[in-house]
């Protein structure tokens, strides 16, 4: 994983350079995510535990070897696909902080449908804010309005993959071998 990366300046050109990295690498029919790969969290994440407890698991910028990797669906949400992804923070130093665990990722046919949920939540919470009761006060809290929310949004890792990145996000990286991306 840190052999060689390539280094561009905006987040379009690292897309296409990663998309290109990996047709190389596994072909043009390549899963989304591959036994073995390097990834990087792109948000933080947090998903809900409990009702009110959440704790960020994996920090902005935190690298994720992929252990394994299967298909299958967001829970309650069936026509969102979801990959179910072993992953370890394998280089984080402190021994009790290094996990192995089971998250989920989008799937890249599924974007589409993601974004329209996400849109009917973000809605149903604006929708919900207006509500009053009979003596004027308001029927939700901004917590329990945006809570559907933040649940579904919270569900899944937000990954990209490693072959490149942004100037800004390489600072601190060591890397043997840099190709710069001008454009």
């Amino acid at each position: 994983p840190d052999h060689c990366r390539v280094v561009a300046f905006t987040n379009r050109s690292v897309d296409a350079m990663n998309a290109y990295v990996r047709r190389r690498l596994y072909g043009k029919d390549v899963d989304d995510f591959v036994e073995g790969e390097d990834l990087s969290v792109t948000s933080p994440y947090s998903p809900m535990e409990t009702s009110s407890k959440r704790t960020i698991i994996y920090n902005t910028g935190e690298r994720l070897k992929v252990l394994s990797a299967e298909r299958g669906c967001m829970d309650g949400h069936g026509s969102i696909h979801v990959w179910n992804l072993e992953v370890d923070n394998y280089e984080e130093s402190d021994a009790k902080l290094r996990t192995r665990r089971m998250v989920r990722a989008l799937c890249g046919e599924s974007v589409m449908e993601y974004n329209r949920e996400v849109s009917r939540l973000v809605n149903e919470a604006k929708r919900k804010l207006t509500q009053k009761r009979e003596d004027g006060t308001p029927r939700y809290t901004k917590r329990t309005a945006w809570k559907e929310y933040i649940k579904f949004t919270n569900a899944l890792v937000q990954v990209k993959h490693t072959y490149a990145m942004t100037v800004h996000r390489s600072q601190g990286s060591t890397v043997e071998n840099v190709y710069v991306i001008e454009r």
